[in-house]
């Protein structure tokens, strides 16, 4: 949050990255850097991937959902402190984290005078949340690992955790490392949690398999414009919500709208993912 403060090489990305070549950056795959996120917004996702090997698409798919929300409301941040509740369980119980994912097993902390840390384990699955309340620069993160369609719904996850905190904004990166088991399932679906707008979706390829990164924000803003948030698993290809940027909306002079459109289903069927405004269509 002020990266001003911080110690090399923790400065800025491109510093990070010149650092980190010097011990991966030969490795034989080589190494990829991406920023996902609109640099005049207040979130972005930075990524650095290295590999001495190229890797094979597993048999069994991973996921990571990783979710950082800021101005937390203030009642919900005040939980988090120890004039409010003085140890952890009693936090991790007032806040809803214990119901987040009823059957895994917490290690909580608190710290002095405020804030909250927690680890949890359910059989291969972890997940992970950290806690600064302090009003004016509040935050929140939650991690978690191992969970699919069939164990844990996304949506309804997503929607709980924002629940505990309530944000007025937060982003999500969601990972997958192989092939999915079900093109259907939630954790392979675009997601719009209740009382936001997405205002920002980008989609990656990795060596180690694909990311979507999502931007939100609490629903009422009128000065952002509203975006669909891109599935982990791309749709039919015959059947595909587009994606429409706004300079191809304004520069459409000559009117070739279906021009456009199409162009962007062809950045899109080559994981480019340009996301401004929606515009239905079936081809």
């Amino acid at each position: 949050m002020f990266p001003n403060e911080q110690q090399s090489p923790q400065g800025c990305f491109s510093e990070e990255v010149s650092y980190l070549d010097k011990f991966f950056g030969n490795l034989g795959s080589g190494r990829e850097a991406y920023i996902l996120g609109d640099a005049n917004k207040e979130h972005q996702w930075h990524i650095y991937s290295a590999s001495s090997a190229a890797i094979e698409a597993s048999s069994k798919n991973v996921y990571t959902l990783e979710m950082c929300m800021t101005k937390l409301d203030r009642g919900c941040a005040s939980k988090f402190y120890k004039s409010d509740c003085s140890t952890a369980k009693e936090m991790t119980e007032s806040s809803g984290i214990s119901n987040l994912l009823p059957k895994s097993t917490i290690c909580d902390y608190v710290f002095d005078p405020c804030g909250y840390s927690m680890n949890s384990i359910e059989g291969s699955c972890l997940s992970t949340i950290h806690v600064t309340p302090e009003d004016g620069f509040s935050y929140a993160s939650f991690e978690a690992m191992g969970y699919t369609s069939k164990t844990a719904d996304l949506g309804a996850l997503v929607n709980n955790v924002l629940s505990c905190f309530k944000p007025r904004v937060f982003s999500i990166a969601l990972h997958a490392s192989g092939q999915p088991e079900d093109i259907n399932g939630s954790w392979e679906s675009s997601i719009l949690p209740v009382g936001y707008i997405c205002d920002g979706s980008t989609k990656e390829s990795l060596p180690s398999g694909t990311v979507v990164f999502h931007t939100f924000r609490a629903f009422g803003n009128t000065d952002f414009v509203r975006v669909e948030p891109l599935p982990l698993v791309a749709a039919g290809w015959r059947d595909l919500r587009t994606i429409i940027t706004v300079d191809e909306m304004q520069n459409d002079d000559d009117g070739d709208l279906e021009a456009a459109i199409i162009a962007d289903l062809h950045r899109m069927k080559n994981g480019v993912w340009k996301a401004a405004i929606t515009y239905d269509m079936v081809i």
